[in-house]
């Protein structure tokens, strides 16, 4: 099993990889939030 910095490292959503969708893309997430490991602090808060 990866650690969860591997895990964020490979799968998790950050502003790079948001910056590569559609400008209208919306984030979802049913939480609660694994913040540094699903998904960055930055993108969470919007």
């Amino acid at each position: 099993l990866p650690s969860a910095q591997e895990y964020f490292k490979y799968y998790g959503l950050t502003q790079e990889r948001l910056a590569l969708a559609k400008p209208d893309a919306i984030v979802m997430h049913p939480g609660p939030m694994n913040r540094g490991v699903e998904i960055d602090s930055s993108v969470a808060d919007g």
